[in-house]
């Protein structure tokens, strides 16, 4: 049995999670995949379940980028298609993995097959995911908490310039300050609440 380590990643994910210039988005996405690891689920013994592990780390970045939109209404959509390209996943694993159990659209063409395979893939594994990383974090609000804590910043700094960028804090030491957390889960706005929801009442349910 092998693993996919987190060296082995490191490079692409840090352009599939890159949305903010100066975020704590890879720190996050460094926890979740330690999560996934400790979970078991960066595993592998065939290509085509090491496929399925890229997958995984794919659906991370979609879940990222979906929180995204609606904590601060980023609309970045997911490259399903050029991520699995950027991990070089072979069409025909992909086509494995998919079998007989989706039902694409007669008018998808060849060249958008891969980005629906994958995408399909992502939604499959996201409740094994959103169920690992909340056991990680104890929860949806600390799971919450992680995820709005890649572009939090203090609110007296807010206003001030930071030659860091506006968050120099880590996620870790967000998480680890009472002040800061008491500012992320009370501080209530729209965002916010529909970001929670899909948490909690959604377990992330994929919609981009």
């Amino acid at each position: 049995m092998r693993i996919v380590e987190w060296l082995d990643i490191e490079d692409v994910v840090s352009t599939m999670f890159a949305v903010w210039v100066n975020g704590g988005e890879l720190e996050w996405a460094r926890m979740a995949w330690s999560a996934l690891q400790d979970d078991g689920l960066t595993r592998y013994s065939n290509e085509r379940e090491r496929h399925l592990v890229l997958i995984r780390a794919i659906d991370l970045a979609a879940a990222y980028r979906e929180f995204c939109y609606l904590a601060w209404q980023e609309h970045d959509v997911p490259d399903y298609a050029g991520w699995a390209a950027e991990f070089d996943l072979e069409p025909f694993v992909l086509g494995q993995l998919v079998g007989d159990r989706a039902d694409f659209d007669d008018e998808t063409s060849d060249g958008d097959l891969v980005g629906v395979g994958v995408r399909w893939l992502c939604g499959k594994e996201r409740f094994r995911i959103a169920a690992c990383l909340d056991r990680r974090f104890n929860g949806p609000s600390m799971l919450f908490a992680s995820m709005y804590a890649t572009l939090w910043s203090p609110p007296e700094e807010e206003d001030e310039e930071d030659e860091e960028g506006p968050n120099s804090w880590t996620v870790e030491g967000i998480l680890a300050d009472r002040n800061a957390l008491d500012d992320i889960l009370n501080d209530v706005d729209e965002g916010k609440l529909a970001a929670f929801e899909w948490i909690r009442s959604r377990k992330m349910e994929p919609f981009l």
